[in-house]
């Protein structure tokens, strides 16, 4: 059998030039870009690419161009007659032509007949072969060795399975439970010989684990490697393995090549790593990592690169161990799914244009065509980098009827900066996305479910209202599912007369839905509980960041005062902002069902309550008038105008709309409509002024005051200039900067306090917020002043740097109160504070102001017998308003945060289920774990009556653990305790040996019908008819 190695090096000269081409755009591309899902798509186009090239380079008839121009050949010269003159050949490698061409055979000289010696002296030199034959035999041969390696890798790898066994049934529970519902469970096995787990297989996967992993490891680093690995067949990167292995006896000496493989074997390892952190956590999954490290101390017996198993050697995973260290790279899980499109569209059409293109000489006298037969070519394929986005979160859309919903659009909405901003129209949520064919897309980190009051992700689609996140995300994919927008919501305007207001505008500024997909469950306890807010904030969830508007444009109401407002789905509530020329401006909420007219208060035992209002789809709204304000804005000390200032309504109504505002022209005048004659707590409007550009001017507020004959009410301001503030809050110990909101209060005993005017910011919330790196500048009176701060969590201790504070204290129910404005400064309602002091003349004065994040215990909760206990509930967790956690712990552990220096921290539990109660004090100089021994837990029961006697039916019954309880004597109930239709109740859980003061909450104010309650353990105590006394 003759083998044509010219032809194979043509061939081979053809495909490296073009692999070369593949694998530096490749390179290029995947050099651009820092995530390794993006890096994937890029190394996943450019094989498939290669395969595509080599298979296309088999096909002898694809038209092809060549680059090069004729080059005579002496097996392809013309011969006189027409034919072909056949002569010696010396076939060379790739990309070589022969060393010199045959003469053409004059016509009239006949060829010359040979002897037989002198036709085998010619023929000795064949017989020796040149540089060229051997380098296509040696190349020959690596390929023959390539196979060889390949064929024995997946021997060893067959002959692994044939070696393990089955686990035990926990192991492949906990497989079950890592793959998740619909996912097809891999087989699992354990091998003795193993040091580190593997993945195997491709038609047929399976995960193999070293028998000390199930014997020795605890159960969360088990889960943690059969996430590793379970993500790579997830992700399919066998199949890559695969594919880039049945290149290798072609590309095996092409230096490029083994770098690409190893850049996607590097990419593959992250990816399965972050799969594997999401249920360890970064730093924990990094220890384990560093555990199974040190105790490996040879390779796998099977660890072949032919084999199709995916495994790390020690060595390999101190470069795994720095990623996942490194904070700065959040990883994408999975590459956007337009993306991949996009890269697969760039693939082919490179390699259908460039299977178009071979760098083969035509040969002398062939045809314009190029030679009569060629060797296959093989075309490059030119990959376009991408930016890298910051999408680390999954999510997948479905549909109303439950099936993955490709093509729709996916927005991140944001909250923006401040809080005193009113919504605007160009407050538009980013698109970062759309949904690929199976319903999934990526988003960012940023806009995790615990601060969806900073950013959230929305999936929008024509004929669906808008798609959230749901509570509980299975594995590392949220789930978001459209709902149907078949009811409109429609109302109508009314003014005080009853007659139509057309022409208002209706503005949809935030979006509510209960998790089950329908309002019943939140009817049904709003009935029950007749207080609005609780009942909201505990049963529904809400959009209602500022930039909602920009995916609702505004509708207007008709001749009639109707109004039709689309895109929420049906079972929504919307929240509405409606405004118009001489109407008051209104919030309301209304819901895209039919349904009675709703009012109750906003809060039990509010003094300030007031009622909110829910509507039905098809109802009137009745609006009253609307104040409006003129005047200017001038320089207090030179009476020039200040144009850019801000009016706005200083306190809020209605949520999420903040205030009303409008901007100062050029001669300092402005003219605010719409205005409501009450604020949410119902007080008189107040307006508030502020300059944000420009110098420091300290806000200012005045009250709105009444109308006179139906003209504008005049309210003119002078704003003063005081000193920059400027800083950073960082966390303590590491320095980071961390982004927080706000807020200055300047104190009683500033002497300068007198010569500015009124200092005010907007009520009931912190108006500054520092930029992502905690950075903030502010203007600030001279003088001493404090800037408090918060953010998004509760992991800090409260009040730090209160001690540093001067000046008086007054008593606020065991909270300290500073006198100072704009009210009092209570240190508790911040995390930390930091003192300032500028001086008059001072150009700004700068501080950093450190979160502490205290000292953390650890504990365990134990029965009576000292058994684990898990389902418990706990208070006092966290330096933070005292409240129970809302959801059992899973686990027999807790940890406490935020205990201050020389401080102590009452720890409640109790056990629903089991009727269990205890508690634990820890103290200053206790570093812990500690361990919390329940016991039987008490009750209290009885009957709420009032003056006459007469049961009280459906009333509220609290008790509060008091900030003041330095001894630590009292306790509060673990959840709401209600009388029923007799005004009996029963109140569970009780801690044995704590006191209890017993309130019942009645038309807005709390009322004393018990106090200094204690039951014993297992006490079960009634305590007889309570009497409530309305004059108390």
């Amino acid at each position: 059998m003759s083998l044509d190695l010219g032809r194979l090096g043509y061939g081979l000269a053809d495909y490296y030039a073009l692999a070369t081409l593949v694998l530096l755009g490749a390179g290029a591309a995947m050099a651009l870009l820092r995530q390794p899902a993006r890096r994937m798509a890029v190394g996943r186009a450019a094989i498939g690419g290669l395969l595509a090239l080599l298979a296309i380079g088999l096909i002898p008839a694809w038209p092809r161009s060549r680059v090069l121009g004729p080059v005579a050949r002496p097996d392809l010269a013309p011969s006189p007659d027409g034919g072909r003159a056949i002569g010696p050949i010396a076939a060379g490698p790739a990309g070589m032509a022969p060393a010199a061409a045959a003469r053409q055979p004059e016509a009239s000289k006949p060829e010359p007949v040979l002897s037989p010696a002198e036709a085998e002296a010619r023929r000795l030199p064949a017989a020796i072969p040149g540089w060229r034959t051997l380098a296509g035999w040696s190349f020959l041969a690596g390929a023959g060795l390539m196979v060889a390696w390949l064929a024995v890798g997946s021997w060893q790898a067959a002959a692994l399975r044939l070696r393990s066994r089955r686990p035990e049934e926990g192991v492949r529970e906990l497989l079950s439970r890592v793959v998740g519902e619909g996912g097809v469970v891999p087989e699992l096995l354990v091998n003795d010989l193993l040091h580190q787990p593997v993945a195997v297989g491709v038609l047929r996967p399976a995960i193999i684990l070293p028998a000390r992993f199930v014997q020795g490891e605890p159960e969360h680093r088990l889960e943690a490697a059969l996430a590793h690995e379970w993500a790579h067949i997830r992700n399919r990167d066998l199949w890559l393995v695969a594919a880039s292995r049945l290149l290798l006896p072609v590309l095996y000496a092409h230096p490029a090549y083994w770098w690409l493989r190893r850049r996607i074997r590097d990419d593959q390892e992250v990816l399965a790593d972050a799969a594997a952190a999401g249920v360890e956590g970064r730093l924990s999954y990094a220890e384990v990592l560093l555990a199974w490290s040190r105790g490996v101390s040879a390779p796998a017996p099977f660890a072949t690169g032919g084999s199709l198993a995916l495994f790390e050697r020690p060595s390999q995973i101190k470069r795994r161990i720095v990623m996942l260290l490194d904070h700065r790279l959040r990883v994408e899980p999975t590459c956007p799914a337009g993306w991949q499109r996009g890269v697969s569209a760039v693939a082919a059409a490179a390699v259908l244009g460039l299977s178009l293109v071979t760098l083969r000489p035509a040969a002398a006298g062939a045809g314009a065509s190029g030679a009569p037969t060629a060797a296959g070519v093989e075309t490059v394929e030119e990959m376009s980098a991408m930016p890298g986005g910051t999408a680390q979160r999954r999510g997948r859309l479905l549909g109303p009827d439950g099936k993955p919903f490709a093509g729709a659009k996916v927005y991140l909405s944001h909250q923006g900066s401040g809080w005193n901003r009113r919504p605007a129209q160009s407050d538009r949520p980013a698109l970062i996305g759309t949904t690929a064919d199976d319903g999934t897309f990526g988003y960012p980190e940023e806009a995790r479910p615990e601060v969806r009051w900073l950013s959230q992700p929305v999936v929008k689609a024509e004929g669906y209202g808008p798609a959230f996140a749901e509570p509980e995300e299975k594995g590392d994919v949220a789930t978001f599912r459209l709902v149907k927008d078949d009811v409109p919501l429609r109302g109508r305007v009314l003014d005080i007369q009853g007659r139509p207001v057309a022409g208002a505008t209706v503005q949809v500024v935030g979006v509510l839905w209960h998790p089950g997909g329908s309002l019943d469950p939140w009817i049904e306890k709003l009935k029950a509980e007749k207080t609005a807010y609780p009942v909201e904030y505990s049963t529904l969830k809400s959009w209602s960041l500022r930039d909602v508007p920009g995916l609702f444009p505004p509708g207007t109401t008709d001749a009639e005062g109707r109004f039709t407002v689309t895109g929420l789905g049906r079972e929504r509530i919307a929240s509405l902002l409606i405004s118009g020329p001489g109407i008051e401006t209104r919030f309301e909420y209304a819901a895209t069902r039919p349904m009675a007219t709703m009012r109750y208060p906003d809060f039990p035992g509010n003094n300030g309550s007031h009622d909110v209002t829910y509507h039905g789809t098809g109802f009137d709204l009745v609006v009253g008038p609307g104040l409006e304000a003129t005047g200017t804005v001038t320089d207090k000390d030179t009476g020039s105008p200040l144009a850019g200032a801000v009016v706005e309504t200083a306190a809020l109504f209605g949520n999420p709309l903040r205030t009303l505002s409008a901007v100062t022209d050029g001669e300092g005048r402005y003219r605010l409509i719409g205005i409501p004659p009450k604020t949410q707590f119902n007080d008189d409007q107040s307006l508030l002024v502020s300059l944000a550009g420009g110098p420091p001017y300290l806000p200012t507020v005045k009250p709105l005051g009444k109308p006179e004959g139906g003209r504008p009410i005049a309210v003119d301001f002078q704003l003063k200039r005081g000193v920059w503030a400027t800083g950073r809050v960082v966390e303590k110990g590491t320095g980071q900067g961390v982004k927080a909101n706000f807020s200055y209060y300047i104190l009683a005993d500033n002497p300068h306090a007198k010569s500015y005017p009124p200092y005010g910011t907007i009520r009931a919330g912190m108006p500054n917020e520092t930029e992502p790196d905690g950075t903030f500048k502010l203007a600030v009176m001279p003088g001493p002043g404090v800037i408090g701060v918060r953010v998004g969590n509760e992991h800090y201790r409260l009040g730090a740097g209160a001690e540093k504070i001067p000046g008086p204290r007054r008593d606020g129910g065991g909270l300290d109160m500073i006198p100072a404005e704009p009210g009092y400064l209570m240190p508790k309602n911040y995390h930390s504070l930091g003192i300032i002091d500028p001086k008059v003349g001072d150009e700004s004065v700068s501080l950093e102001i450190a979160l502490d994040r205290g000292k953390t215990v650890r504990g365990k909760v134990v029965d009576p017998d000292g058994r684990p206990v898990t389902g418990f509930r706990v208070e006092g967790l966290q330096d933070h308003f005292r409240m129970w956690t809302p959801k059992p712990l899973p686990t027999d552990e807790f940890v406490v945060e935020g205990i201050g220096e020389g401080s102590d921290r009452d720890v409640l539990v109790c056990h629903e289920g089991l009727r269990l109660a205890g508690s634990y004090v820890i103290k200053p100089d206790e570093a812990g774990p500690i361990v919390v021994r329940l016991e039987p837990a008490g009750r209290l029961s009885g009957r709420i009556v009032d003056a006459a006697g007469l049961p009280m039916a459906e009333a509220d019954l609290v008790s509060f653990n008091p900030f003041g309880d330095a001894k630590h004597e009292r306790a509060p109930f673990a959840g709401p305790v209600k009388t029923d239709k007799d005004g009996r109740f029963r109140a569970e859980a009780l801690i044995p040996g704590r006191k209890y003061n017993i309130k019942v909450q009645t038309k807005g104010r709390l009322t004393d019908v018990a106090n200094d309650v204690v039951v014993k353990s297992g006490e079960s105590k009634d305590l007889g008819d309570l009497t409530v006394k309305m004059g108390d």
